[in-house]
């Protein structure tokens, strides 16, 4: 308290700013690791959305296919993105995709443009 007395009004208050300075740089910092903790959280969990929900559209094309609905076979290598087709009962030809190749695409995209942080 003796120092503190013994100091200028000018060094007073460079001591006051100074603090109150390292107080602010310090809650920004808490505030970023918390922020980028929560940003990772809500990927995660939109990836795992993606990925439960391309699951279902896997299973569904799966059931599809128990269903009638056959590969191409060789007429369809060079068609990417094409599962199938089904003869239909007026006769035309419907054209199925190949979901599970949509969906692993897109998710390299996506994963592509924006990558995960490295958790901390």
């Amino acid at each position: 308290m003796a120092k503190l007395n013994a100091m200028t009004v000018a060094e007073r208050l460079g001591l006051l700013i100074g603090s109150g300075m390292l107080g602010i740089v310090l809650l920004v910092a808490v505030f970023l690791v918390t922020e980028r903790r929560l940003i990772a959280d809500e990927r995660q969990h939109k990836v795992r959305q993606t990925v439960e929900v391309a699951h279902g559209l896997v299973s569904r094309f799966h059931d599809l296919v128990g269903k009638g609905i056959k590969p191409l076979g060789q007429m369809s290598n060079n068609v990417s993105r094409i599962g199938g087709s089904s003869i239909l009962g007026s006769g035309e030809v419907a054209q199925s995709l190949d979901v599970s190749a949509l969906m692993r695409q897109t998710l390299q995209q996506v994963l592509a443009k924006r990558p995960l942080p490295i958790a901390a």
